[in-house]
């Protein structure tokens, strides 16, 4: 008669925490020649009642003009999240984040606020679901004249997000936010990314994105422009 294993060499759950680091980069040659770098850490908890979690990115990008390099990007934005009942069709959740911008003038922007997500497709292979939230926003920033003005308003706040796994090596994977302000709706931020990774080993995947973001109000800071976008590309280690 055969003997059981050992419950050493069985087979272990897996565990609720996930973590995941991720470094992209891109570099532009030419008439301006431009680097930006990317890094995000982000740290989850999960089961069939809450999921947690925690990320970070950082982005920090160079740019040559007339010969002199100078700080193109230097961007903080970092969340907390908790989802009730995540894997339920309707999940109510809470959140926070936190925003400092060089390119956009924004000194810090703390945002804060409950919602649900909606979930409209999950199986093994695709999960697509939409979020909504109301969000109460205190910000510091810099004004056309270099003066730190303090604001607080509220925001309607919408996430789309879409995943699909091709095959056990290719997903393709979006999200996006829409977040106009409650008393002026032509007044939001919008921001987006596409990705498209190619698992190379059990934790390692090479990432391809394009993400880009609205700030209707940052031209009316002293910034360049009120749109950013970038095409990155790098590795991401989930473990």
């Amino acid at each position: 008669m055969a003997a059981a294993l050992p419950a050493a060499a069985q087979d272990a759950p897996p565990s609720p925490w996930k973590r995941a680091f991720e470094a992209q980069g891109s570099l532009f040659v030419g008439n301006n020649p431009q680097t930006i770098v990317t890094t995000r850490s982000r740290l989850t908890y999960g089961d069939s009642a809450i999921e947690a979690g925690a990320d970070v990115r950082f982005t920090y990008g160079e740019a040559s003009r007339d010969g002199r390099a100078e700080v193109a990007q230097r961007r903080w934005l970092a969340a907390l999240n908790l989802d009730l009942r995540p894997y339920s069709a309707i999940s109510p959740f809470f959140l926070g984040t936190f925003e400092s911008s060089f390119e956009r003038r924004i000194q810090e922007r703390y945002s804060g606020g409950a919602g649900a997500k909606f979930t409209i497709l999950r199986t093994d292979d695709s999960e697509v679901s939409l979020s909504l939230a109301l969000l109460g926003e205190r910000s510091v920033q810099l004004t056309a004249g270099d003066v730190l003005v303090q604001d607080r308003l509220a925001r309607y706040s919408s996430r789309f997000r879409a995943r699909h796994k091709f095959n056990e090596r290719v997903t393709l994977s979006h999200e996006s936010f829409y977040q106009p302000e409650v008393a002026a709706l032509d007044a939001y931020l919008f921001r987006s990314a596409s990705s498209v990774g190619l698992k190379m080993t059990e934790i390692l995947r090479l990432q391809l994105t394009y993400s880009d973001s609205y700030d209707s109000g940052a031209r009316g800071r002293g910034a360049r422009s009120n749109y950013d976008g970038q095409l990155v590309v790098g590795v991401l280690a989930e473990f």
